[in-house]
């Protein structure tokens, strides 16, 4: 399960990984992503701004959480 926020707001998705999300978002706003694991193994999370990456986490064990957040740049 998915849980992330955006400009416009926050979600919760579920769905099958790989997942994505691609939106646009402005300077001085925040952005945020926690993904947990729906039994044993390894959840990862990446915040990518134009191609590069901002913020990564993982986590392993069962039913754990990976979270990202990031406030992003000025110009």
């Amino acid at each position: 399960m998915m849980t992330y926020s955006t400009p416009s707001g926050q979600e919760q998705v579920t769905k099958p990984v790989p997942w994505a999300k691609r939106f646009r978002a402005k300077a001085g706003e925040f952005l945020s992503i926690s993904a947990q694991n729906e039994g044993s193994g390894t959840i990862s999370c990446t915040i990518t701004v134009d191609g590069k990456v901002i913020k990564r986490a993982k986590s392993s064990g069962e039913y754990t959480i990976a979270a990202c957040d990031a406030m992003l740049g000025v110009g």
